[in-house]
């Protein structure tokens, strides 16, 4: 995003350093930081905020302080983004239930609901541009998980990337498709304290 629009400025944030190292324009820095801790920035800072696949990152009473804290530093008016990985609507298991109540927590929120977008990825060759940067922020995060996985998935913790090249290389075969889910939202321009929206 700060290549195709160099015209803005873009913070990226995460409390691992998994940020790119080879194309860093300078309209962009990237932070280490966890957003439980609150975000280490003003009310009333951003245009937009992008959240994507944190769904299990965070545990399901931690979802309200996450909302509330994108509201805190999103300008009147300003944007949200948030996508995720659609799980089986099954609301008897706790992440599925997290999932499906992700809009009514932004409308919560007092977040102006815009647009709700489901797709379908598929991730066999030749990828799309889409599915390809899908995929490869979904080897990122099982690369991350090594010192979680590694020693339950190989005998030498050196073999752990091969493993997750095999195992990026198995979901093309398999043609995997998952299912995204895209919530857009607005904070109002009015800062008058509103009742929750039904």
């Amino acid at each position: 995003m700060a290549v195709e629009y160099p015209e803005f400025k873009f913070i990226g944030l995460d409390m691992a350093d998994m940020f790119p190292t080879t194309i860093r324009p300078e309209n962009v820095k990237f932070q280490l930081h966890n957003i439980l801790h609150g975000l280490p920035f003003h009310d009333n800072t951003f245009d937009f905020v992008n959240m994507r696949i944190m769904l299990t990152a965070f545990l399901i009473d931690e979802w309200p302080f996450v909302i509330k804290e994108i509201y805190r530093v999103l300008k009147p008016g300003g944007f949200v983004e948030l996508m995720e990985s659609k799980f089986p609507e099954d609301d008897q298991v706790s992440i599925v239930r997290t999932v499906n109540q992700q809009c009514t927590m932004l409308q919560q929120q007092n977040f102006d609901l815009i647009e709700t977008q489901e797709r379908s990825l598929q991730y066999k060759q030749p990828l799309s541009s889409l599915a390809r940067e899908m995929l490869g922020n979904w080897k990122l995060a099982v690369l991350a998980l090594k010192p979680l996985l590694a020693n339950k998935l190989v005998d030498d913790p050196e073999e752990y990337e091969s493993l997750i090249d095999d195992y990026v290389e198995g979901l093309l075969e398999e043609g995997w498709e998952p299912r995204m889910l895209a919530y857009a939202a607005q904070k109002p321009l009015s800062q008058e304290p509103r009742t929750a929206k039904e």
